[in-house]
């Protein structure tokens, strides 16, 4: 047992049992299970309360850190930055010695530090300095065959800080979803799963271009916000999904203090309302039989909850910003679809979905039936 974790323990007995482990770990040259025994005690607030976090690099981790996967030090020098939080200058400084021997570590690890520096960075404000550091860091990326998910999740997170600081909202919509694609949603605490909950949401809603709010409800981590004070939220999105103009509004005045008290809602306002209009088109188009797909402006309007003269805006828009592709027919007061922009469906829809396929395949039995009846030389 090293000098130091001798010293530690004298020092702390009630950290007896993990210090042993690692000093006993570090004796049978185990750097495997020390570098996972290492990251538990880091991880564990109890214990980090309770050491001088610098003296147990300098001491103890600095005279094994050769021994270890480049990538798994790289993980304990950012779970050990982490550590010093809310000290964001010790955390920087900290990693930045791993930074100055990035050439030692390799792409992915270096890579990896990297990011750590620049989410430190992005909580002391210098988003100019981070914007081309993200840049760099794509292309390292980019140029990666097989790397760990640990980096992608990294690469991703510090992405979608940025953009939740700078904008747009759909730019942190879609560098959020490919952090979570990378990160198991345990490994984050209650508190950043409620936060990501709520700006993942809230981006959703405000975002240009997002209109497949199947994909956003399909996010394992939106299901923190069906209890508590977000519940409003997540009836929300529901309520996008289903391109429902009335719930929408008996929704935002039943929540009207929660919906008023969000920013990004509020700046947002007519655009928002917009979506769900779009959102109700695109549903009807959905739930209308491919074959019966010519529909009256009157029933657009209907559904939308708007006068017919602005039907034709809202078929140019949705059109304009690929949601469907048709034929509109001034003259006939009515559209013409062809396509719908495919999404992600909900049981409700799928139910509808497996009801149209089931008539469909009554319909070609039906057709079968007739041919084989007029054309019976055909099948002899």
């Amino acid at each position: 047992m090293t000098e130091y974790i001798q010293t530690a323990i004298a020092a702390k007995p009630a950290l007896h049992e993990p210090l042993s482990n690692l000093g006993d770990l570090h004796a049978r040259k185990l750097w495997h299970q020390l570098t996972v025994a290492l990251l538990s005690f880091l991880k564990d607030t109890n214990y980090v309360q309770q050491v001088d976090l610098r003296a147990l690099y300098q001491n103890f981790i600095v005279k094994f850190e050769a021994k270890l996967n480049p990538l798994r030090l790289a993980e304990v020098a950012a779970t050990l930055s982490k550590a010093l939080l809310p000290d964001v200058d010790a955390a920087r400084d900290f990693l930045q010695q791993f930074e100055e021997k990035r050439e030692r570590y390799g792409s992915e690890a270096a890579l990896f530090i990297d990011m750590e520096i620049v989410s430190l960075k992005l909580r002391q404000g210098d988003v100019r300095e981070v914007e081309p550091n993200l840049k760099a860091a794509k292309l390292v990326l980019e140029g990666l065959t097989g790397a760990d998910a640990m980096v992608y999740s990294a690469y991703y997170r510090a992405a979608s800080e940025y953009h939740k600081m700078v904008g747009p909202p759909e730019a942190f919509y879609k560098n959020a979803l490919m952090y979570l694609a990378y990160t198991p949603v345990e490994s984050l605490t209650a508190e950043e799963q409620s936060t990501l909950a709520v700006d993942i949401s809230l981006a959703a809603l405000t975002g240009d271009g997002v209109f497949n709010f199947g994909e956003v409800l399909s996010t394992p981590i939106l299901s923190v916000l069906a209890q508590g004070a977000h519940a409003w939220l997540s009836e929300l999105l529901h309520v996008f999904d289903a391109g429902d103009v009335d719930r929408f509004a008996a929704l935002v005045e039943r929540h009207r203090e929660e919906y008023y008290s969000q920013p990004a809602l509020v700046n947002r306002e007519e655009f928002i309302k917009e979506k769900v209009v779009l959102l109700s088109l695109i549903n009807l188009v959905f739930e209308t039989p491919s074959h019966e797909r010519t529909i009256p402006f009157s029933k657009v309007a209907a559904r939308g909850r708007i006068g017919t003269e602005q039907v034709e805006w809202l078929l140019m828009r949705a059109m304009s910003l690929g949601l469907i592709k048709g034929v509109i027919d001034e003259v006939a007061q009515d559209v013409n679809v062809s396509w719908v922009q495919p999404r992600v469906l909900n049981q409700e829809q799928i139910k509808q979905l497996a009801v149209r396929l089931e008539g469909w395949g009554g319909k070609v039995q039906e057709t079968l039936g007739f041919v084989e009846e007029q054309t019976p030389e055909l099948f002899n």
